[in-house]
């Protein structure tokens, strides 16, 4: 009987031991890809704790990964955290300067943490180091927000003149801004560049035609950005 006993026991033991290995196991089978989608499910639908704690467990798993730490950087900026949000926005620029959404995250995150300083001198040195639109329009955007108006159009202008003619994007900044500043005329003319690169630019014709212009087959004008 004693025997018998010992055998149940053994065997009670072993079924455990096995079952708790296929459970590590188990734990073990799941990627680093898909704790990532599960941190990204978690945030598209609110429990911004179980993103967190997955993004984390990411970069654990992955130290070198800049994505991680956009993650992270992004989901404590939807937990009101900008300071902390910076910190990890700021490893994923180190690691991946030339990702504009990295780019994007960090500078948002210091311009809400008010910690315009250090924004500003990221903002102008990139622009003037890498000589792209993309990042004179970053610059020209935080320096309307601020309210650095002469900075904001010297940034735009540079940015048009990057892009060429047939790109409207510093276009539309610059009647964007002209508009808040009550500049009509430099407004107008800022749409007519519009129309040059976008003829099509529903908007920009509708701007136009409430300003009391008609923006005709000839009202497009092409850019001078010597």
């Amino acid at each position: 009987m004693r025997t018998r006993h010992i055998l149940v026991a053994a065997i009670i033991a072993s079924t455990s031991m096995v079952a708790c290995s296929n459970l590590q196991q188990g734990i073990r089978r799941e990627t680093v890809g898909s704790v990532r989608a599960r941190g990204n499910e978690s945030f598209s639908r609110g429990d911004l704790d179980a993103a967190l704690r997955a993004f984390r467990e990411v970069a654990e798993r992955h130290p070198e990964s800049a994505q991680a730490r956009y993650d992270i950087g992004r989901t404590l900026m939807a937990m009101n955290d900008p300071i902390g949000a910076s910190e990890e926005f700021m490893i994923a620029h180190r690691r991946q300067p030339w990702v504009g959404e990295y780019t994007d995250g960090l500078a948002e995150a210091l311009f809400v943490s008010d910690r315009k300083d250090v924004l500003f001198e990221l903002l102008r040195r990139e622009a003037s180091q890498n000589e792209i639109a993309r990042d004179y329009l970053r610059l020209g955007h935080y320096a309307a927000r601020d309210g650095a108006m002469e900075e904001a159009i010297d940034a735009f202008e540079s940015a048009a003149a990057l892009a060429g003619p047939k790109d409207a994007a510093a276009h539309i900044e610059l009647a964007d801004l002209y508009r808040t500043l009550g500049q009509t005329n430099m407004e107008v003319k800022e749409l007519r560049h519009v129309l040059y690169a976008e003829p099509g630019n529903q908007d920009a014709h509708a701007r136009l035609r409430e300003l009391n212009e008609v923006p005709g087959p000839s009202f497009a004008i092409e850019p001078d950005n010597g």
